[in-house]
């Protein structure tokens, strides 16, 4: 499931009923791309999940 997490309208946990519509970890990585950054997620059974966000450190203005 890890693969599908960042498609838009996708949602995990479907027994939530209509809480969410699966666009928010979509819309994270949309705008993490356009700022040239990215995010990642390692998750356990039944531990939890870590979500990681990475940019590119930009050069100094001179």
């Amino acid at each position: 499931e890890q693969s599908n997490i960042f498609k838009k309208f996708y949602k995990v946990d479907k027994s939530r009923g209509s809480f969410g519509i699966g666009l928010g970890l979509h819309t994270v990585k949309i705008l993490l791309e356009q700022m040239n950054g990215s995010i990642s997620c390692k998750s356990s059974l039944g531990k939890g999940s870590t979500f990681t966000i990475s940019f590119q450190r930009s050069k100094k203005a001179s």
